[in-house]
């Protein structure tokens, strides 16, 4: 079972400093977490699960400056999966 936003590697290449907020809804679609809180940070997170057991998740997390504009984000990768 899939949940979340869907992060693929080639959306998150696309990322640049300064991409206004609707740009960033293009390239990733609405974000999981957008608190009125946190206005300048959108999360999305993913995960695949098998059965009862997570066997991966991404978490993306963006942040913006004062114009709105893309300042940074980071990537979380994790493969539970276990050989």
């Amino acid at each position: 079972m899939l949940q979340g936003n869907i992060i693929e590697d080639k959306d998150v290449e696309q990322l640049a400093q300064g991409l206004s907020k609707d740009q960033v809804l293009y390239l990733l679609g609405t974000p999981l977490l957008n608190s009125p809180i946190h206005q300048k940070r959108w999360d999305y997170f993913y995960s695949v699960k098998i059965g009862d057991m997570v066997v991966a998740e991404k978490k993306l997390s963006l942040i913006f400056n004062q114009d709105n504009r893309l300042d940074g984000w980071v990537l979380e990768e994790a493969n539970l999966a276990e050989d």
